[in-house]
């Protein structure tokens, strides 16, 4: 509530009214994206060229919000940030759909970076070259996202197996992106087959408490969460804690890293990592950061996103294997 309060206050002061169906939780997604658009722009002044830079982002980090909306609030947080630097030039958000999407708008010079899905980015990076540094938006205090599978203390459920033909909850954001492609990955290495016949239903739920609660409460079966809002939920209330337990833990895993094509221009990416330190640090920056939920920016090499990238390739493998052939289907 604090922080919807807080993005409430922040738009009445810019002289805007919350968008419909807005949470702070959401626009959380598109903080690493928009300090990054910032960072791009830090250097340039009033006598530079009046075209910014030119960014991707997905519609997958548009997590049950207006994108219309959405991108008309991420200019104007923008606007606000760069106003006291002086800075010219105007951003170009290219909001894009898919892997192929992205992978023409790189190749054609489209755009220079992107922030994306890490699913998506495997896809991306077999066809464009990808500068070997990454920045990524550290959660409390992880950079990581591991996702726990979740079920009551009182059922009999012991293990994965137990849960066939139920119903299962998940954190249905961009943290929750990767929750889905582990849990297949577990259901198919063990013999269960993949998750659209295990489940008798899969619920996204953008709320961590919609995914959690009616676990708690005996109202649903199993619910996948992160770890970072199940610690948050064990804090604020110990009987989660108690009355809960955990029965398969995902290794760490980059949710929504920001990239760099290889073929982007040195001076601009120079400038965008040069200026996170600046980011992390000014009051504007420090209070962007606080508001949408991430403590800092950080880079890292592109090694980091090695674990999930086998994740991925994983579950491509065992899909493949468990679909039937178009031969076999024939006969």
């Amino acid at each position: 509530m604090r922080a919807k309060a807080a993005v409430s206050k922040f738009y009445a002061g810019i002289g805007r009214t919350l968008p419909p169906r807005w949470h702070p939780t959401h626009f959380a997604q598109l903080c690493v994206f928009g300090l990054l658009v910032a960072a791009s722009t830090f250097s340039l002044r009033a006598n530079s060229p009046a075209t910014g830079f030119s960014f991707g982002i997905s519609t997958h980090l548009f997590t049950d919000v207006n994108e219309t909306d959405a991108r008309a609030a991420l200019k104007v947080w923008l606007k606000h940030m760069s106003d006291d630097r002086g800075i010219a030039g105007d951003p170009v958000i290219n909001v894009l759909t898919s892997p192929a999407e992205f992978i023409g708008a790189f190749q054609s010079g489209l755009i220079e970076g992107a922030t994306l899905p890490t699913v998506d980015l495997w896809h991306v990076q077999k066809s464009v070259p990808i500068w070997p540094t990454i920045i990524v938006g550290r959660l409390g205090s992880s950079l990581y996202q591991e996702y726990l599978l979740i079920v009551h203390h009182d059922s009999a459920v012991r293990g994965i197996a137990d849960l066939q033909g139920r119903q299962l909850l998940v954190v249905g954001s961009t943290r929750g992106s990767l929750a889905e492609v582990w849990i297949e990955v577990e259901l198919l290495k063990s013999g269960l087959g993949p998750a659209d016949a295990f489940w008798s239903k899969v619920v996204p739920a953008g709320k961590l408490t919609r995914v959690a609660y009616p676990v708690f409460f005996k109202q649903a079966d199993a619910c996948i969460v992160t770890a970072e809002g199940y610690l948050t939920l064990c804090e604020l209330n110990p009987q989660i804690g108690r009355q809960l337990k955990i029965i398969a833990r995902s290794p760490p895993l980059v949710a929504a890293p920001f990239c760099f094509s290889a073929a982007a221009s040195t001076g601009y990416r120079e400038r965008v990592l040069s200026n996170i330190p600046y980011l992390n640090t000014v009051t504007g920056g420090r209070q962007a950061l606080a508001l949408f939920q991430t403590s800092e920016l950080v880079t890292r090499p592109i090694g980091d996103l090695d674990e999930t990238f086998r994740l991925i390739e994983e579950h491509q493998q065992l899909r493949a294997a468990t679909l039937p052939s178009p031969t076999k289907e024939a006969r």
